[in-house]
């Protein structure tokens, strides 16, 4: 009996030393960083017989990577839409308009954040040709502000002086052509075409400096097309473009035309581009 205990004991001994500890030799520590910011709105503007400048402000910005603050007009108390604003008295009425970047209408976004900024906002001289009543005119302006993905523009960089800009173009379903552009402080210069083309141009829209219109006309060569045209807008704020004429009326049956692709300083930017064109036919 004492020998069959001593064996017993000796064998919960070595199950005892063979016991080993597993332990972890890496901490991870985490803290997560809340989004934050603070946007301000001018609380007034008094309009006069000359603009006036406020400013809409973003600070304390910290945001996650790939977003964005939007501060879009939703409404004014006094206009449905358009980019005329009105002031009323009563039935008496002062005009007024407002321009950040462009002329900005009811529903247009007035500026994005992606760090500390500010935008300037001018209000355009009052126009007090409709006003029937002497006294105060108001009109209240009621904007959203959000936290969204932010877009790279990928043709932006095409509005920098030096820069290059490739379009790749087929018309008539059939022939394909190209020409290329060079910024030369905001002026557009032709540096390659396609001897089919009569004359083209890019150019910066005139209200509007973040949009580039491209025209195109063709009235020569192997495949003539005589009043063959088209217009296309590329925005580079948000990488859309659309047609605004898309081919030749004077042709049975009209002659089509297509952006087959487009490229910035070399890099191949079709792919990020949105069609918002109406006739997509």
């Amino acid at each position: 009996m004492k020998k069959l205990l001593a064996i017993i004991l000796a064998a919960l001994m070595i199950a005892a030393c063979s016991v080993t500890a597993f332990a972890a030799d890496t901490t991870t520590v985490t803290y997560e960083v809340q989004p934050t910011y603070t946007v301000s709105i001018p609380a007034s503007v008094t309009l006069g017989d000359a603009a006036v400048t406020a400013d809409v402000t973003a600070s304390d910005v910290i945001l996650e990577s790939g977003k964005k603050i939007k501060v879009e007009l939703t409404s004014a108390s006094n206009t449905a839409s358009g980019s005329t604003f009105n002031a009323k008295n009563g039935d008496s009425t002062v005009t007024y308009t407002i321009t950040g970047d462009k002329a900005i209408a009811v529903g247009d976004t007035v500026a994005t954040f992606t760090a500390d900024g500010s935008k300037t906002l001018t209000f355009s001289a009052a126009d007090k040709s409709a006003a029937t009543t002497a006294g105060e005119h108001t009109e209240t302006l009621t904007f959203g502000i959000e936290v969204e993905d932010s877009i790279e523009s990928v043709l932006a960089p095409a509005l920098e002086n030096g820069a290059k800009i490739k379009f790749e173009y087929q018309y008539n379903g059939r022939y394909s052509t190209y020409f290329e552009f060079t910024n030369n402080n905001g002026s557009y210069t032709l540096s390659s075409l396609e001897e089919e083309f009569n004359t083209t141009n890019l150019r910066v829209k005139a209200d509007n400096p973040n949009v580039l219109i491209l025209d195109v006309v063709c009235a020569r060569g192997t495949y003539r097309m005589d009043s063959f045209c088209s217009t296309i807008e590329f925005d580079t704020t948000d990488n859309t473009f659309k047609f605004t004429n898309r081919g030749a009326t004077s042709t049975n049956p009209p002659r089509k035309c297509d952006l087959i692709s487009v490229s910035v300083n070399g890099t191949d930017v079709t792919n990020k581009l949105t069609d918002e064109s109406t006739d997509k036919s």
